[in-house]
């Protein structure tokens, strides 16, 4: 039976990752960034977007993900 290891590409660096180790492949992540964000601070999450066969496991491409939301008080400067 083989692993269709596609079915990770959309998730989380950390549910990928249980997936993959729980059925015995070795997991190598490589995390990637855009130049400049216009977030400030760490990510919420990490999530896989890409993902390659190496002859040790499988090497798991990721990308930061963020939520953006206003901060609460942002309706009080609209005078809204």
């Amino acid at each position: 039976m083989s692993l269709d290891i596609s079915s990770v590409i959309g998730l989380r660096k950390e549910d990928a990752t249980k997936i993959l180790e729980a059925k015995g492949i070795r997991v190598r992540v490589k995390e990637t960034k855009p130049p400049r964000t216009r977030f400030k601070g760490e990510p919420v999450a990490w999530r896989v977007i890409s993902q390659r066969e190496l002859e040790e496991g499988v090497e798991l491409v990721v990308t930061p993900e963020w939520i953006d939301w206003l901060p609460s008080h942002a309706s009080e400067n609209t005078g809204k």
